[in-house]
């Protein structure tokens, strides 16, 4: 299991910005076939869209949906986690969420993106289970979508047969 508190202490949860241990810990578990799990504690800030491309089994995940959060802090109308191009992907146990006027306009966006494709691994078999995406009460803020799937680049008709076999379970969305 990697930390993100490798890289950063996060010394005031939710206040620290922990955008790039997040970041460091998923591309520090970079073996597109035998990924590490990246373990998310406490409430971590992030400023910028956290990325996991073109992975086999890359996970995501934390102790509960009420203790372990990934809270935006930065730009509006962007995307907080993109997983593109991967595998047997599995996102679990998260609190995603807003506490900021600047909202994102997606929580999690999975997308096919020729552009970074790795062969042999669509959006196949991906779990995302036991998440709150949303809004912290009073936030004055929303999340447009939760979970999205899409698929960018000229063969976009062709790229949806990818997208099979996707789990959502227990997940809440508010906003």
């Amino acid at each position: 299991v990697i930390y993100p508190d490798w890289w950063t202490t996060n010394t005031t949860p939710g206040t620290t910005d922990m955008f790039s241990a997040i970041q460091n810990a998923i591309n520090a578990s970079n073996d597109v076939f035998y990924p590490i799990p990246v373990y998310i504690t406490n409430n971590n800030l992030v400023s910028n869209t956290v990325f996991i491309i073109g992975k086999k089994g890359p996970r995501l995940f934390g102790a509960s949906m009420h203790s372990s959060r990934i809270t935006w802090g930065g730009p509006i109308n962007v995307q907080m986690i993109v997983v593109e191009n991967c595998e047997s992907a599995e996102i679990d146990h998260l609190r995603i969420e807003n506490n900021t006027t600047n909202q994102p306009n997606v929580g999690i966006q999975s997308n096919i993106n020729p552009a970074t494709a790795v062969a042999g691994i669509g959006i196949t078999d991906n779990h995302f289970h036991n998440l709150f995406i949303g809004s912290v009460s009073g936030a004055g803020s929303r999340i447009d979508v939760g979970i999205k799937f899409t698929t960018t680049g000229a063969d976009q008709n062709n790229d949806v047969s990818l997208i099979e076999k996707v789990v959502i379970q227990n997940t809440n969305t508010s906003g």
